[in-house]
């Protein structure tokens, strides 16, 4: 049991990791998009799937918390 816990947890913390990677290249391109004048709806869109990543990041990273004080009660 304690091993699915540990693999469990590592997927979560990948997870966790990948949307945040993701936010960060989103706000690369969301500022390469202001150096070069792109549509305003590129912007937004850009913006809009940034706060998508770092809100489900968050979300793991709570869950994750969560997780591992219940597994030290």
């Amino acid at each position: 049991m304690y091993n699915k816990n540990i693999f469990f947890l590592d997927k979560v913390n990948d997870a966790k990791d990948s949307f945040k990677g993701i936010s960060v290249l989103l706000r690369g391109l969301k500022s390469l998009e202001e150096n070069e004048g792109l549509p305003a709806n590129f912007k937004k869109a850009i913006s809009l799937l940034e706060n998508v990543c770092l809100k489900a990041a968050n979300e793991i990273e709570e869950e994750e918390q969560k997780i591992k004080e219940f597994a030290n009660t």
